[in-house]
């Protein structure tokens, strides 16, 4: 019995060492299960570096800027591990950004770069030159999030990079003939459908054994297990809703919050809000990068502003102008002449305020005209009747105004 004791407290202790070791070195996802859920690549993408001949070794690809937390894994390593500036990544290796995370990647010592979102995760599948001549080649996996690309090609040397999503693969540039470099755009949505954009050069989106082209400026978005659709234009300009051209806005003492907004842009996960005083936007109020397709400002002065949206590129949009104007003093309120007494059961009480002045009698709005006339008839009750009169102008400012009806038959 004291044997058994000994044995059972010894596996127990056994098992808590190995269950520690695994929280503090977690094994990760693995590398098969990546590139599975990833889509994969053709067969001759899968070649591990060590495999290769010395002259096909294509100069690495440098992790050249981070935000935030960002990981890597090497493709024989058990663990995911911080990444760092000047990291080198090659095949087989992964990259994950988290939450508000970026990177960028130089290739080919900063001509070509690759940039990725947040929630991000790619791995280097392949990354090569062919032997004896200019040509190279690389390779991605794209698991998840958002990235962007630029190509530029040369006359000494031509690059071209095919990334496989779950749901399709984008070659860029489309076609060896093809020396006008590509600016590119990949994102795959909750659905795991992917969206291929290109803003410059040409792509070729393969997916169920179809081909679409995707010229600069046009859009395609492939879901599972489907053939790719024809690529579409991308909208000429971001639409602006709000406010409104020409828009006032009051406020008495605390400027009223605005909200800028518009329409969501293809497959943009960014937009630059610019808010100025003056047209030329040199006297910005404010200059921000925001995910969502609106922005609220809190505390603009009483004044003109302009406003404009843009992207990451160029600026898409017109130019609005808004006035935040403040009001201090409430409205006039004046009614005509009113009698004591009425011998009837209703009566057209009449009056002035301001023009841009709202008038509520009896919890109705009553119109006004251009001077700010109003009139309103009264159902009245035997006896005294007392009836509230309100004139609040767009800041809230209010008058109060009572009128004492005594009906009698």
């Amino acid at each position: 019995m004291e044997l058994v004791a000994v044995v059972g407290l010894v596996l127990l202790f056994f098992s808590i060492f190995l269950g520690t070791l695994n929280i503090i070195f977690p094994t990760g996802t693995s590398f098969s299960e990546l590139m599975e859920k990833g889509g994969g690549l053709s067969p001759a993408s899968s070649r591990r570096q060590a495999g290769r001949d010395a002259d096909t070794l294509e100069q690495p690809i440098v992790l050249s800027k981070l935000t935030n937390m960002v990981k890597n894994k090497r493709s024989d390593d058990m663990v995911w591990t911080f990444s760092h500036v000047g990291l080198n990544l090659y095949d087989r290796d992964a990259v994950q950004t988290f939450k508000a995370a970026s990177v960028h990647l130089t290739i080919d010592s900063g001509d070509n770069y690759l940039e990725m979102g947040e929630n991000s995760l790619i791995i280097i599948s392949l990354n090569e030159k062919n032997v004896g001549t200019n040509k190279k080649r690389s390779l991605l996996v794209m698991v998840d999030g958002q990235l962007r690309g630029k190509l530029s090609q040369s006359g000494k040397e031509q690059r071209t990079m095919e990334i496989s999503t779950p749901s399709a693969v984008i070659r860029v540039p489309a076609g060896e003939k093809d020396l006008s470099g590509a600016e590119f755009k990949v994102s795959i949505n909750k659905d795991q459908s992917s969206t291929f954009t290109v803003l410059k050069g040409t792509a070729e989106v393969v997916a169920q054994g179809q081909s679409v082209l995707v010229k600069g400026n046009q859009t395609t978005t492939v879901s599972v297990n489907e053939p790719p659709p024809v690529a579409r234009d991308l909208p000429r300009e971001v639409t602006l809703i709000d406010p409104m051209p020409e828009q006032v806005m009051y406020y008495r003492d605390i400027p009223p919050r605005v909200r800028f907004s518009w329409l969501p842009f293809p497959d943009e996960r960014e937009y630059h809000i610019l808010v100025a005083k003056d047209r030329e936007f040199s006297t910005l109020v404010t200059d921000e990068w925001v995910t969502e397709p609106f922005f609220v400002h809190g505390n603009l002065k009483e004044g003109i502003y302009f406003w404009k949206v843009g992207l990451r590129k160029k600026t898409l949009c017109e130019t609005r102008q808004i006035r935040m104007a403040r009001i201090t003093k409430a409205p006039a309120l004046q009614f005509e002449s009113i009698p004591r007494v009425v011998r009837a059961d209703r009566y057209v009480i009449k009056g002035t305020t301001d023009p841009r002045a709202r008038v509520i009698i009896e919890g109705r709005d009553v119109g006004t005209d251009e001077a700010g006339r109003f009139e309103y008839t009264l159902r009245l009750q035997q006896g005294v009747n007392v009836i509230v009169v309100e004139a609040m102008d767009k800041a809230g400012n209010i008058t109060y105004g009572v009128v004492r009806i005594v009906a009698k038959n």
